[in-house]
């Protein structure tokens, strides 16, 4: 039996008793796992709590994201209930893997009970690194004005289209309600 064929049945078993997600990462991330990631959500690898891969009881069975459990493998300095070093997670994958996952999940879909659950769970939150790392900073003069100038005339992504009718009824609705609340 290959390795993927028996994550498959790890996976068959951890959903059977925990449901269909979206789950809390075991090793404390704080985001949200899912079957197939997408969504807000990031895919689901099934770890054994004792390291033991033929003790496929349910309470060994945990949720993990991929990165989250590699990082654990790779560093071993986790300790259960402490939240991995979020400096180490976010390595960035090669373009060939990262292929391969985009692959293996064309096609897959996230129901709809479960894009509800991923946004709740993401309500008000934000990402602590880029909101940390941008706090307080603004893009100089020259740095706006290269902006500007990549998206003029034919770089800008709406060049030669034009809104419809209904597009154009909708822009003003929206207008209108923001003017009435000021």
């Amino acid at each position: 039996m290959s390795y993927f064929e028996a994550q498959d049945g790890y996976r068959l078993i951890f959903i059977e008793v925990n449901g269909t997600g979206p789950w809390e990462c075991y090793f404390g991330c704080g985001e949200l796992v899912t079957e197939y990631g997408g969504n807000g959500g990031r895919n689901l690898l099934v770890h054994h709590r004792d390291g033991d891969h033929s003790n496929n009881a349910p309470d060994n069975l945990v949720g993990s994201h991929w990165d989250c459990h590699s990082v654990y493998h790779a560093t071993e300095k986790w300790a259960p209930g402490a939240p991995l070093d979020l400096a180490v997670r976010g390595v960035p994958k090669a373009p060939e893997h990262r292929a391969k996952i985009a692959a293996a999940n064309r096609g897959r879909t996230v129901s709809a009970e479960t894009r509800a659950k991923i946004s709740a769970a993401k309500k008000g939150k934000s990402n602590p690194k880029l909101s940390a790392a941008l706090k307080g900073k603004k893009h100089s003069a020259e740095a706006r004005a290269r902006m500007s100038a990549a998206h003029r005339g034919e770089l800008n992504g709406f060049y030669g289209k034009k809104h419809s009718a209904e597009t154009r009824a909708k822009i003003s609705a929206a207008r209108k309600t923001l003017d009435e609340k000021r």
